[in-house]
Formats: C-alpha cells, structure tokens, sequence
C-alpha cells in the first residue's frame, strides 16, 4: 500500500493533468479558465482578479492580454476617466468556460464514483483536518 502522502500527491497531480488536458482541448490554458471562471463569478477588474488569485497585476495583464487576443473577453471602461477597466467574457468565452467547467465536473465525479455519501462526508472531513493542521502557525 502507497502512504498517504504519496498517495495525496498522486492524485492532485492526476486531477491538474486531466485539466490540463481540458483546457487544452479547448485551445485555453488552465490559468486562462481560472480567469475565465472569476470573471463569470463577477471578478471582473483586475484589481480584484489579482486579489483573487494572488498573483502579481503584471502576470495578470499578460493573461487577459491572451484572452483579449483570443477574443474570449471583452473591455468595458467604468470610471469618469475610463482609466479602470472591467473585463466580461464574450460569446465564446462564455462556450468555452461551460465546456471546460463540464469536463472538470466530469473529472470530479470521476473520482468520486463507487464511493457512498457517507465516504465522502468522511473524507471531506479527513482534508479539512489536514488543511487545518497545516494552517496552524507557531
């Protein structure tokens, strides 16, 4: 039997392969369906978007730039000045964030097929701890 680590190891590397392999066969990046799915949710200025994500303005910028160039998002200026900018996805921004969300959510129900209800309020319970214990500072 593999320990839990590796084994925890093993299966978020799989799931972010499966995704990987989602994103791709819709011609989008995994970080570019992340953006996608925070605009749909209503992040849609980059101020909250790198608040969200917790990356920096500039690589940010860089990936709307992409979804900008592969027409999956629009611009929409909102201040006075119209120096801030709110970002909605565009027709097929919004086709390809269903398409990839649907395989995700196949993904998701992959993993857990032929467990019980009971197994998964287990497990849940399980990761919560885990991630708590983790969180736990000095």
């Amino acid at each position: 039997m593999i320990d839990s680590i590796t084994v925890l190891n093993s299966v978020v590397g799989k799931r972010l392969q499966l995704i990987r392999d989602a994103t791709r066969s819709n011609s989008i990046t995994s970080a570019e369906w992340k953006l996608l799915d925070l605009i749909e949710k209503g992040i849609s200025t980059q101020e909250q978007l790198v608040k969200a994500t917790d990356l920096a303005a500039s690589t940010i910028s860089r990936q709307i730039k992409k979804c900008f160039e592969k027409k999956l998002v629009r611009t929409c200026a909102i201040d006075v000045d119209h120096r801030k900018i709110e970002y909605y996805l565009t027709e097929d921004g919004a086709i390809v964030l269903k398409r990839v969300n649907k395989l995700v959510d196949e993904i998701n129900k992959k993993m857990f097929s032929h467990w019980t209800d009971e197994e998964i309020s287990m497990f849940n319970i399980l990761a919560n701890r885990i991630l708590r214990n983790l969180n736990i500072t000095g």
